[in-house]
């Protein structure tokens, strides 16, 4: 019996593309066994310049909203980034922040997730446990609960001041709704990695990414093109301190 190679291969590829695709739907059943219980959500509603200012931190796009996060979803989305890759490196990152914009959301839940699953952190359970937890968010919280807890529970700054009350007291002496829309901005930056963003260390990163959220939430219409400029142009108007992490 003659062997016909063209219909292996064939054949190889077929199981390998039904592989790619039933793998995402065995890791996330796993994860959800192996998932820890789902974090308690912070309701207490954000200042709107805050809210505007995570989600914009976010890649988000328009009116926040969160889309469940299924097997399908999250296949769509590695495939994505995968379509990225052969590009230049400029045309691959802005490939990739479309791929991005349509999970703000996604991503939002992905960091509170991440909050709730240090203690998993380099065991085998973390990253099945972590994208299961994000899944389950997505289907049981709205995006403002997302925003709020997200903005109660991340660390800022390089001391790790745990919650925008925190950080706002120790950046500006302010409470979060005393906030200006250039200081909602620099304190959504240090979202979800601080230390490189901290103002007192890093003044001109933090400042360009400031202005980048900013821009972005304009685009979103949190801000006038007026209130844009104004707030392009304001100082980072931190309290005086020194870059001596602990």
């Amino acid at each position: 019996m003659k062997l016909d190679w063209r219909n292996l291969l064939l054949g190889l590829i077929g199981l390998g593309m039904i592989g790619f695709v039933v793998l995402p739907s065995a890791l996330y059943s796993i994860g959800n066994w192996t998932a820890p219980e789902s974090p308690a959500p912070v309701t207490a509603p954000l200042p709107p310049l805050l809210h505007a200012a995570i989600w914009a931190r976010a890649n988000g796009r328009g009116e926040p909203h969160v889309e469940p996060l299924t097997p399908w979803s999250l296949f769509g989305f590695v495939t994505c980034n995968l379509a990225a890759e052969p590009r230049s490196q400029a045309q691959a990152k802005e490939a990739r922040v479309r791929c991005l914009e349509d999970q703000a959301g996604v991503i939002l839940a992905g960091e509170v997730s991440r909050l709730y699953t240090t203690t998993l952190l380099g065991t085998p359970r973390y990253p099945l446990s972590q994208v299961a937890t994000m899944a389950r968010l997505t289907r049981e919280w709205d995006v403002d609960t997302l925003l709020s807890t997200v903005a109660a529970k991340s660390p800022f700054g390089q001391h790790k001041w745990i919650g925008i009350d925190q950080a706002g007291q120790a950046f500006f002496g302010k409470q979060p709704g005393q906030l200006t829309a250039a200081e909602a901005a620099l304190l959504s930056v240090q979202i979800p990695n601080p230390s490189p963003q901290d103002p007192w260390c890093h003044p001109e990163r933090a400042r360009t990414q400031r202005d980048v959220v900013l821009k972005k939430m304009q685009n979103n219409g949190a801000l006038t093109a007026d209130s844009l400029q104004s707030a392009v142009n304001a100082p980072l108007g931190v309290t005086p301190g020194e870059c001596s992490p602990r």
